[in-house]
């Protein structure tokens, strides 16, 4: 009988041990994916260059014919990358050259997000002196920047996460 109590001994403590593992690289995974992104991906990974124009198979970021973006990139045009939190979908590499507005699939911004919880005309991203911003553009349940409402613009760094809707987008730039 000794011997029964023993091996569910064992066994419950091989048990914790895994439980124990498995909580520990959650966190480490969670903490870490987005040093992933600002690691191992540069703005140009994925995108090609053709004759100094960029293209991108990107998951929403389509044009009219809704198939493949093409941007051209011009000499003072700062270049930035979204890529979904989430899914890991990718936008592609998106020229600020002029204002890129992000909404919802029904409206006709520049990238649209299936998400009802997305206005038509949600955000705003541009530049500014080489300076990446984002502005609401009043949407119904606003804006977020690494999980603060924001009102107005807001200046963006490499790495920070838009929440947009139920969408969380990280952005990647030079």
């Amino acid at each position: 009988m000794e011997i029964v109590y023993f091996l569910i001994g064992m066994v419950l403590l091989l048990l914790v041990i895994v439980v124990v593992f498995v909580i520990v690289l959650l966190k480490y995974y969670s903490n870490n994916k987005f040093e992933y992104y600002r690691d191992n991906m540069s703005i140009n990974g994925g995108a090609n260059v053709e004759n100094g124009v960029y293209t991108s198979e990107g998951a929403g970021l389509m044009n009219s014919e809704n198939m493949r973006t093409i941007i051209a990139a011009g000499s003072s045009d700062v270049l930035v990358r979204l890529v979904e939190q989430e899914s890991r979908a990718d936008y592609g590499v998106i020229s600020l050259l002029r204002p890129v507005t992000i909404g919802s699939a029904s409206g006709s911004a520049d990238i649209k997000l299936a998400d009802n919880t997305v206005s038509r005309y949600h955000c705003s991203l541009f530049s500014n002196n080489g300076i990446v911003f984002i502005e609401d553009l009043n949407s119904k349940n606003g804006t977020y920047v690494n999980g603060v409402k924001i009102t107005g613009k807001m200046a963006l760094k490499s790495g920070d996460i838009l929440g947009i809707g139920y969408k969380r987008l990280v952005l990647l730039t030079n």
